[in-house]
């Protein structure tokens, strides 16, 4: 059997309770008055000297830290490298396609705008037409700044390339938006050289705007031969958009020499935040 000790009455805790606290008033009625002086005094004491002590060890804290040098401009990018530029007569006297190859160098930066200039110029300097406009460029990648075509009184003699105003930013895209280029095909058709293809959003939500590039080479597969360019508006996830590009003349007036690789690019600034 086990045996439970029997615990007090509860009056037997009150009445302790009270002589316990009767004990301490008499106690503090016995100390004397001068060590609550003291006591109110340190009190009082404490306060100031806590934000003093407070404020010297602050300073302590911050002189002892390491200087970090400070950068005025800790980007330091590569510029933007023109790979190729040149123009072409799409068949009449009055108007010329143009486009410039850009390469970006950096590894870790991307170009999220910049904008951009073709100037066209005569055998005398004399400036014929310019034309502008914005692109963007990823890292570590190329592509094409095309112009389809350009109104001139003349033929030029050169035209200038140059880009500026770059924005740079080390923002990396969840994604790359996927597009594929289905059935290409070119030829003739009432006497002008077309390139046509389907363009599929391979991606599940729509994109509100895709510029699609064309580019035709010679069959070296390197010099290019004639540029062209369209846009896509509104495509719907996993949509295929039928794109084509006319020039106004046949093929056998547009390229002296054999055409080699056609190529038909869909082009969408991912860090653009209202691409789609």
């Amino acid at each position: 059997m086990i045996n439970i000790p029997k615990l007090p009455e509860k009056e037997d805790f009150q009445f302790k309770e009270k002589a316990f606290l009767m004990d301490l008033y008499q106690q503090f009625q016995s100390t004397s008055k001068i060590w609550y002086y003291v006591l109110i005094a340190v009190i009082i004491l404490s306060i100031p000297a806590g934000i003093i002590l407070r404020k010297q060890l602050a300073r302590s804290f911050i002189a002892n830290l390491p200087i970090i040098p400070v950068s005025s401009n800790p980007v330091h990018p590569q510029d933007l490298k023109i790979a190729g530029r040149d123009f072409f007569p799409v068949g009449t006297s009055d108007f010329f396609s143009v486009y410039a190859r850009v390469f970006n160098p950096n590894a870790d930066l991307s170009a999220r705008s910049f904008d951009y200039e073709f100037v066209f110029k005569n055998k005398n300097g004399v400036v014929l037409n310019t034309v502008s406009g914005s692109s963007f460029l990823l890292r570590g990648a190329s592509k094409f700044i095309v112009v389809p075509a350009v109104a001139l009184a003349e033929t030029p003699i050169e035209a200038l390339f140059t880009i500026k105003d770059v924005k740079w930013t080390r923002a990396v895209t969840d994604f790359k938006p996927q597009f594929d280029i289905l059935q290409k095909q070119s030829g003739d058709s009432d006497g002008k050289f077309f390139v046509e293809a389907l363009v599929k959003n391979s991606n599940s939500f729509s994109v509100k705007r895709v510029t699609v590039p064309v580019v035709v080479f010679a069959s070296d597969n390197k010099t290019v031969l004639a540029v062209n360019q369209t846009v896509l508006d509104d495509l719907q996830p996993f949509e295929s958009r039928y794109s084509k590009v006319f020039w106004p003349v046949p093929r056998s007036e547009l390229f002296p020499s054999a055409v080699g690789q056609i190529e038909v690019m869909a082009d969408v600034n991912p860090l653009d935040p209202g691409w789609r």
